[in-house]
């Protein structure tokens, strides 16, 4: 069975129990595995506000988190990625990740991104979502 990783958004385990209607859902089509984004990123959760958490994301916790998920996967996957969590994934198969596809539902932060992963690729973003990548980008 095809292994199916799922990477939270930004607020990790503690508010992830909408994450288990996707995995029940896809449970019998893919060996699911569920990551913490703020677990793989060493997130201090201390202060568990949102700018706070985004702020250690961005000075330092994507870069940890892309290789805590590169160190732990070992095999090809597919992967399902929340906002940070698909940006997490986008940056790990370009860093060496080995999936067959990835898709992300609003991972606005990969607006900043100038290469492209070489896998199948599906973006979901609200439309009128004032952080999405532009049209140019898509291009």
């Amino acid at each position: 069975m095809n292994r199916l990783l799922l990477l939270s958004d930004l607020w990790g385990k503690p508010r992830w129990d909408w994450m288990h209607h996707y995995a029940s859902r896809l449970e019998d089509h893919f060996d699911v595995v569920p990551y913490d984004c703020c677990a793989l990123a060493e997130i201090d959760l201390s202060d568990y506000s949102e700018a706070s958490i985004h702020h250690q994301f961005t000075h330092g916790g994507i870069e940890r988190a892309v290789k805590a998920l590169r160190d732990k996967e070992k095999g090809t996957v597919h992967v399902l990625g929340f906002s940070i969590g698909g940006l997490i994934a986008w940056k790990a198969i370009l860093d060496g990740l080995e999936a067959e596809s990835l898709t992300a539902l609003s991972s606005t932060r990969l607006r900043y991104e100038d290469r492209r992963p070489a896998c199948a690729i599906h973006l979901l973003f609200a439309e009128h979502d004032a952080y999405r990548p532009t049209d140019d980008w898509f291009s």
